[in-house]
């Protein structure tokens, strides 16, 4: 089912179509299978289920704001200029299942162009423009045609969308998306804190503090970093007015072991009610 939908922005009300979705990423079948097969750890896939109620459905799809078109639970997305992280997870399946992309994409409408450095998706089917091809800007205008205040929240007909909501729920599409989610918690994990030496999976050890370093790094990536060396500051800084410390107490901290010097001792064996009144 695809309803309009709409976004309000500084200047304007954007309408477009969106299809919610209705598969969740932690319930996928495809996880056993891929843990089984050692091509992830069950601690992935626990981290990945932890977040992934933060996230889109696996079918979900939806054309209302700056984007041409969001997809995925990742919300994967086609930039205007006809690039972005939607074609470029679009051409690894092709890639990978050739005979599959031909029945779930080409033959739906979407298509890759690779003519260029990176692939661009565009649309051309017999549901729109009779037929013509419809890329970058007006395949933007055209997926939202119809979509306005009289139409909001009302059932529309949008074959693309359709289409493309089948498509990314395809199995061996959803075992792309899992894999997708392991690379990018592997590349979060990656990330050292501004100032800091070490990096965030030397940092967190549990599941859920790995988790929200990957929800952190889908929505903003570009912010991790800088967030992440801004909150152990605070922590330490924290840590320093507690024990009544005059140098800096990130001295002696080793993530890498786990082992630490007595200032941070100092600050693990704090009555946790005080804690939480101070930093209040």
């Amino acid at each position: 089912i695809v309803k309009v939908t709409r976004w309000n922005s500084s200047t304007m009300t954007h309408y477009g179509p969106l299809h919610t979705g209705d598969k969740e990423l932690g319930s996928a079948p495809q996880w056993d299978e891929l843990v089984s097969a050692g091509r992830i750890t069950a601690d992935e896939k626990k981290i990945i289920v932890v977040m992934s109620g933060n996230e889109a459905k696996i079918n979900g799809v939806q054309c209302y704001d700056s984007e041409v078109i969001t997809a995925g639970a990742m919300q994967k997305t086609m930039k205007v200029t006809g690039g972005g992280e939607l074609p470029d997870q679009i051409k690894k399946f092709k890639d990978q299942y050739p005979d599959a992309y031909v029945e779930f994409f080409e033959s739906k409408g979407w298509k890759l162009d690779e003519a260029g450095v990176s692939p661009q998706l565009y649309y051309q089917g017999e549901a729109r423009a009779n037929g013509a091809k419809l890329e970058k800007q007006a395949l933007k205008e055209n997926l939202q045609l119809g979509c306005n205040e009289a139409t909001f929240g009302k059932v529309i007909d949008c074959q693309p969308v359709s289409a493309m909501a089948c498509a990314i729920a395809s199995p061996l599409y959803v075992e792309i998306q899992i894999m997708d989610f392991i690379d990018r918690l592997h590349a979060a994990l990656s990330k050292v804190p501004a100032g800091y030496s070490f990096s965030a999976e030397k940092l967190f050890k549990s599941p859920l503090g790995k988790a929200v370093v990957l929800d952190h790094d889908i929505n903003r990536p570009a912010f991790v970093k800088d967030d992440l060396g801004a909150a152990l500051d605070t922590f330490f800084d924290i840590l320093r007015h507690i024990i009544g410390a005059s140098d800096d107490v990130r001295f002696g901290f080793h993530p890498y072991t786990g082992h630490t010097d007595r200032a941070f001792n100092a600050f693990l064996h704090v009555d946790g009610k005080f804690l939480r009144q101070y930093m209040q």
